[in-house]
Formats: structure tokens, sequence, C-alpha cells
């Protein structure tokens, strides 16, 4: 990041960081630690080379939160005004404390060049439309506003000349927006992505669990625990193990890739978990259920149990099993296209988001812990085959996907990135050849092709895509044949697999591939059958993806 400094008076490009939490402070890091400067593109002999990024001010709710940066540290950090006070603001606290709001004295302070926002906040979405409207450039981690919002967003920022940059707001450290935005070449036709680090981090701990054996029950209260102590998750981790979190994500990757506006209820969404009271078992030391320091509950954070209130939909026979089956359960992420065979053109994409299966040997099968990947599926033009597609490649992404720095490592390659654009920019102007331009930004496609919604999740829509699958029933080992015969009458050819030993209950079937809809059609009906009126809450369908899409059955039906 740094530079050699030139003889010629640099130029000064300031940044405003509103918020000052678990990100924010990682933020202030990479300004206390080295002078931010960079080469300006394009200078000429007697022009400044050297642009010097600076923290210019800094805006959070309250003056010290108990979390995040000490306002000592901040106030170090951040330049002063005219009568040598910081430019540090915060909302009234109750106490005296400051000016309110106080993210608008970063936002319309005419000397800030970037607004950083990292709040986290339901604010968030007003600090980067006011920051657009007044010209400047915008970085922000915020997920949710980029997938609820971006189309607007960045309309916005092309018609102030601003620029939107959120590379921060998928994957963590791992560089996933640009590199889909603007570094491949070819054509994007499907990704599979594990895309929430702390699902992934639950998850191989309940591995970890069933390799050890001991009480199976405590395995996945135990890995939330363990993640909320780890900073990974939230005291209510609802949003990751619901699915809602890697639901915003996939639909700003998939606006990237295929230029698609796709909307939550496009989405199918399920997580590794479901909503549920949590009883704890008669017999059961409640300490086994928490991995708190010092081995017993806090009262902080597990006092009155929120990351209770759901329970996994994969219990631990369920991940022995897939062991033995060569398999590894992840959260994932995905979105294809359905494509006319005859044309070529994209008919519909398909987003979704559920637990899945993948082999031992696939690429995403080794991420284990808070890390993140992506596997794209690319198409580029190619005379060795005939007919309309192209000649595929696969492109794996992997890096940190959760954490204050990871996520600031992100950030600030987004700070650079617009940083270098102004410099470019004022440069041209300083000279005298002609008027500033419009900044470049990445993924300014993104979002503009409206995705038909037809009454259900989009997945549930297509009968296009099929994969294997692997059911689990828990009941009684006399209707093993009943239910496989069932399914079978259903559409859904099923056979048995072996289960594990002293788990008599828990019955294990693996399908032929099939679609999504199949699938659920044939176990409400199954059940149905079976005597239940709804859809049981300890029945998986968990299904078994080999590549980098599921498998298209007649392509263009």
């Amino acid at each position: 990041m740094t530079s050699t400094p030139s003889t010629s008076e640099p130029l000064v490009i300031n940044v405003g960081l509103v918020g000052a939490g678990v990100v924010g402070s990682a933020v202030l890091d990479y300004f206390a630690a080295e002078p931010l400067e960079m080469y300006v593109p394009g200078a000429r002999f007697g022009e400044p080379t050297v642009a010097r990024v600076r923290l210019y001010s800094v805006a959070r709710r309250s003056r010290g939160t108990g979390k995040g940066a000490l306002p000592a540290y901040v106030e170090s950090l951040v330049t002063r005004d005219g009568q040598g006070r910081p430019r540090f603001y915060y909302d009234s606290d109750g106490s005296g404390g400051g000016p309110g709001p106080a993210w608008r004295q970063v936002v319309h302070d005419d000397e800030v060049d970037i607004v950083v926002e990292v709040t986290g906040s339901p604010v968030a979405g007003a600090v980067i439309e006011e920051a657009l409207w007044s010209g400047k450039c915008v970085v922000t981690a915020n997920k949710t506003v980029i997938s609820r919002s971006g189309y607007e967003l960045v309309r916005l920022a092309q018609s102030r000349g601003a620029i939107l940059a959120y590379e921060a707001a998928v994957g963590g450290g791992m560089p996933i927006v640009q590199t889909i935005a603007s570094s491949i070449g070819g054509r994007v036709t499907a990704m599979l992505a594990i895309i929430n680090g702390t699902t992934n981090f639950i998850l191989t701990r309940m591995r970890e669990a069933a390799e050890r054996g001991g009480d199976s029950r405590a395995a996945y209260p135990a890995a939330v625990c363990a993640a909320i102590h780890s900073g990974l998750a939230e005291s209510d981790p609802g949003a990751d193990v619901l699915g809602q979190d890697a639901q915003s994500k996939i639909i700003l990757l998939a606006g990237l890739a295929f230029g698609v506006r796709l909307r939550p209820k496009d989405v199918y969404a399920r997580g590794i978990a479901r909503r549920a009271v949590h009883q704890e078992p008669a017999g059961v030391d409640r300490a086994a259920y928490h991995d708190c320091p010092g081995g017993s509950p806090c009262g902080e954070m597990c006092g009155k149990d929120d990351h209770l209130g759901t329970a996994p939909v994969l219990h631990v026979p369920d991940l022995q099993v897939l062991e033995r089956m060569g398999y590894v359960p992840k959260l994932l992420a995905g979105a294809q296209a359905i494509r006319n065979a005859q044309t070529g053109a994209d008919e519909r994409i398909v987003a979704w988001v559920q637990p899945a299966a993948v082999p031992v040997k696939h690429a995403l099968a080794g991420v284990a812990g808070s890390q993140n990947a992506c596997l794209l599926q690319v198409e580029s033009p190619s005379r060795e085959i005939a007919g309309p597609f192209g000649k595929p490649f696969e492109v794996l992404l992997r890096g940190p996907g959760a954490g204050g720095p990871e996520t600031a490592s992100s950030v600030m390659a987004d700070v650079l990135f617009c940083a270098r654009q102004i410099a470019a920019a004022r440069r041209v102007v300083a000279a005298g050849e002609g008027p500033r331009a419009s900044l470049y930004m990445y993924g300014s496609n993104a979002f503009g092709w409206e995705q038909a919604y037809e009454g259900t999740a989009s997945m549930l829509a297509s009968d296009a895509l099929a994969a294997p699958f692997l059911l689990r029933f828990i009941a009684g080992a006399r209707r093993a044949n009943g239910i496989a015969l069932a399914l079978g009458r259903n559409g859904v050819e099923a056979a048995q697999v072996a289960g594990v030993r002293g788990q008599s209950d828990y019955l294990y079937f693996k399908t032929a591939a099939v679609s999504l809809r199949a699938v659920e059609a044939a176990l409400e009906a199954v059940l149905k059958q079976q005597g239940a009126s709804r859809m049981p809450l300890d029945v998986l369908y968990l299904p078994l993806l080999e590549g980098a899409a599921w498998e298209e059955a007649g392509r263009g039906a």
C-alpha cells in the first residue's frame, strides 16, 4: 500500500468512516499502521506523483460503546478542525456527548472524498444514499442494503459520477465481488459457494464432535456457542443458521454474474437449522450445551440461551452416514442459468441456499472453519465445440470469510480502488486537460434484468435441474419398505442406505437424480400416507452435488 514519496506535493484524499465497531476498528488499524500512499495514474513530470489517503473523520452512535475502538484511539487518528478538536462525531448519548446525527457530519463534509460505511445498523441505507447524492464515493460492507437496493444505488452512483464499492459485502477477505464483476473474461454460467463463515464453522465443529463421539444432542448448541465466543456470530445467530445471510449474499453475486435483479422471494432458502423451542433433556448437564470459557454457561452471552432457539437440520448420525458415503455437508449458496438449447440465451436464473453435501474430493469439501469459497463455472468461446455453447472451465476463489480484520482488508481494497480513480481524475482537471470524467465502477451492469417471480421460490418452479438426494426419516425400521415403495409411487426412485449402529430409528435413502420440487412433493405425499398432516420437522432431504451446478435435465424444457 505504500510507495516512495514524491518530491512534489502529494494529492490528499480524505476518508470519512461511519461506524467504529468490529470492522470499523480493524479499518482504523490500517490507518494507524502506516501512511497510505499510492502513485497517481498517468502522472507526468512536474505533476504530483503520489496520492495520500488519510483518515479525515469518524462517526459513531456514541462516544464509547463497550465494543470496537476506544475514543482516545479514534481521536489520535482523525484530523483536527480549526479549533484543534478531533473530527470524531457521535450521536448525543444523554450525557452531553456530541452532535447528532453523527454520520451526517461525515457525509455532508465537502472535504470528505470517500465515505466508508461499516455500521451494520438500520441507517446504513440512508448513509449510502445521501453520500452518493453528494457525489462521494462509497465503500460499504452491508450485503443487506446492496441485495435489496443494489439496482437503485448503482444507478444513483452512475448518475452522480461516483463509485459504489462493496467487495466486503460478500466473502470477508475473499476477493469475489470484483473478480466476478470485472476480472473474468468468459461468461459465468453457474456458481456454488460457501459464503457464510459462521455456519461453516458450526458444521466443522459438529463433524469434529461426531468423530469424538459423546452426547450427540450437544454437538449443535456447543458449536453455536463456540461461534459466538469466537466473534463469528451474534448472540441470536438466526440470520446465519436459517440461511438469511447467505440469501442476501447470493442475490448480490447473482446480480453481478448474470445482471439479474433478484428479490428474496426469488431465492429458495433453507438453513442448517430451524426455529424451535429448546427443551433440555432430563439428566443432561446444561454446561454440555455451551462452549464458554471456564466450562460453564456465561451470563453475558449464554445466560438467556438465545442461541438455543434453533434446532439443527443435520443430526450427528447424519454426519456419520455422510462420512461413510464419502460426502461432506455444507451450507451452500448457488446460482445458475437455465438456457435455451438452440439459442444459448438465458431463459431464467435460478438461485438458492440450502444445506447440501459434496464429495470429499470436491473443491469445496476441504473449506473448513470460518473460511469462504466460491466455485465459478465459466464458458469462453471456442472453435473446438460446435453449437451455441463455449468451452467450460472452473475458477475457485477461497479466503477468510468472517472477522473484523478479514472484512477490513476488503474494505481497504475498495478504498484504494476509489482513491486511484479520484487521484487520476484530479490530475486531469489540475492539468487543464478537461472536465472530470465519471469514475469507473465495477459491476455497473449489475441488477438490470428483473427476474420474473412465479408465485413460488424459483428453485421450486423448475424441473430442469436435478441431483441425487439423501433422505432421512425418523421412524421404526419396519416402515422402511413402505417408505421406499411410497417414494417410488410418487416419482422418486430411492434405495435404502445403511444407518448408524444403535440408531435404528434413523432410516436413510439415496435417490436417483431428481428435482427439488419433485422431492418435496413426493415427501409430502409419502408423509400423508404415513399419517402425518404436514412435513415433520425431523425429515432431512439433502442434495448431493458433484460439480459447480445442478445437473440440467432436458435443457430448454
